[in-house]
């Protein structure tokens, strides 16, 4: 499973890249994957330096995210590159 999540992540952005995006265009969001998924995807953006983020929610209310809430926090900034 975690070899198909990486190749599916690099399809993805081999597809952003036919369409005229840039690496450094680009922040992959691991929020709201399953473990496995997260860890493939963000070791891919780590081996490529694409910044990837994680959605962090302050309050919850009956186990959903009240919204205003939500906080960005990147966990990798290549930009420094």
């Amino acid at each position: 499973m975690f070899l198909f999540i990486r190749i599916k992540t690099e399809l993805i952005l081999e597809w952003m890249a036919k369409k005229g995006l840039q690496l450094e265009d680009i922040a992959i969001d691991i929020t709201g994957g399953t473990k496995t998924m997260t860890v493939g995807v963000f070791l891919v953006a780590e081996e490529k330096k694409i910044d990837s983020q994680y959605i962090f929610c302050r309050q919850y209310l009956n186990n959903k995210c009240v919204n205003g809430t939500q906080e960005a926090l990147l966990l990798s900034d290549f930009d420094h590159l």
